[in-house]
């Protein structure tokens, strides 16, 4: 079981969409680079110049794509039905998850959170299969926390361990928390009106949205640490002015004498 989990057949690169005709990797000004199996998502970026982006978010692509697939694989080897099948439709597999991880993007405005998972194939990738473009756009205004849970422990029994960052946006109108059911079980994602995993800096994401907040409730952008304000100046300066002065005149009394 084990080694199904972790081996799959060796895979070309013949699904490309929008890249070049050799299948040289395209330039990151363009979008993100060609991951090295089969994929058929667009990979230029989704952004248009009305949603002001002011930061975009990297993920880590290719740890995020094995451990997806790696836990689809392995969830369907705990099945013997699906186990017979496996290398059949592993190739399968493996591309909808690296088309399911290259599709997804998020960026902030000073305004909102936009998640964008382009359009992408599922299933034996075929057309009917096809699944359409999500755009979420979250206000910032709206948000109530962002919640960031580590990894630990494993997906699929003991054989994939979980490696990704979840990142939560909670709102008020989504609850603002997880909360549970009628038997106290919590329920997964409830109060979160946006989830990704595999975020390449979730803390980086997380305080960057608790900040623009911070700026959109003061109505103006909040001032850096270390940043001297021009008011203090003055007021040392003028300070040590008369503390000079002061000095001098002792002096010139001394003289006097």
């Amino acid at each position: 079981l084990k080694s199904v989990c972790s081996k799959g057949p060796p895979m070309i690169s013949m699904e490309v969409a929008n890249g070049s005709p050799n299948g040289s990797p395209r330039s990151a000004l363009m979008g993100r680079t060609q991951p090295r199996t089969a994929y058929s998502v667009d990979l230029s970026v989704p952004w248009e110049q009305s949603d002001e982006i002011i930061e975009e978010f990297e993920f880590d692509l290719e740890l995020a794509a094995h451990f997806f697939t790696h836990r689809e694989a392995c969830g369907r080897a705990m099945h013997p039905a699906t186990l017979i099948t496996l290398p059949c439709f592993y190739h399968c597999i493996q591309a909808n998850n690296v088309d399911y991880v290259y599709s997804t993007w998020v960026a902030v405005s000073r305004e909102n959170i936009y998640i964008i998972r382009k359009r992408r194939k599922t299933g034996l990738r075929c057309y009917c299969c096809d699944q359409g473009e999500v755009q979420k756009v979250i206000p910032i205004a709206n948000v109530q926390d962002v919640m960031v849970t580590g990894p630990a422990g494993t997906a699929v029994c003991c054989f994939v361990p979980n490696v990704l960052h979840t990142v939560e946006v909670q709102t008020a109108a989504a609850g603002g928390q997880t909360g549970g059911d009628a038997n106290g079980r919590k329920k997964k994602n409830q109060g979160a009106i946006g989830t990704v995993m595999g975020l390449a800096d979730p803390k980086r994401f997380r305080d960057t949205v608790m900040r623009l907040k911070r700026e959109l409730l003061s109505g103006e952008p909040a001032p850096a640490a270390t940043a001297p304000q021009p008011q203090v100046m003055m007021q040392d300066v003028t300070q040590t002015q008369v503390e000079m002065l002061e000095v001098m005149n002792r002096l010139a009394a001394k003289l006097a004498q």
